[in-house]
């Protein structure tokens, strides 16, 4: 994969296209965000999991080529706190521009 740099716009408008394709799927209201990592991933598996997303069915979402990433967000209550938690990560030594690197995070913030 080629890095490539994206204007701002463009920028924009993928992670508009991801909000919509998300939206589509789950109305759960997030107030945090948590990322797990390598070897934190089944932390979400033992959560009540009101909706799950693969990554793979969010429009325009760049997708982990890490092994052992799930890659997918789990919407969840944590200790009573709505919370949307990504099982997995892209990374900038996959060869995804850096837009896309931040568009996770990015995203979590429009959601909630």
């Amino acid at each position: 994969m080629q890095k490539e740099e994206h204007s701002m716009s463009e920028v924009y408008e993928k992670l508009m296209k991801c909000y919509k394709s998300v939206r589509e799927k789950t109305d759960f209201v997030p107030e945090a965000a948590l990322i797990l990592g390598s070897g934190l991933g089944d932390y979400a598996d033992d959560l009540k999991i009101e909706a799950s997303i693969n990554y793979a069915d969010i429009e325009g979402f760049p997708v982990s080529t890490v092994k052992g990433h799930k890659g997918r967000f789990v919407f969840a209550h944590v200790e009573g706190v709505p919370m949307v938690i990504m099982q997995g990560r892209v990374h900038y030594y996959e060869g995804y521009p850096m837009s896309d690197v931040v568009l996770p995070t990015r995203l979590m913030g429009l959601l909630g």
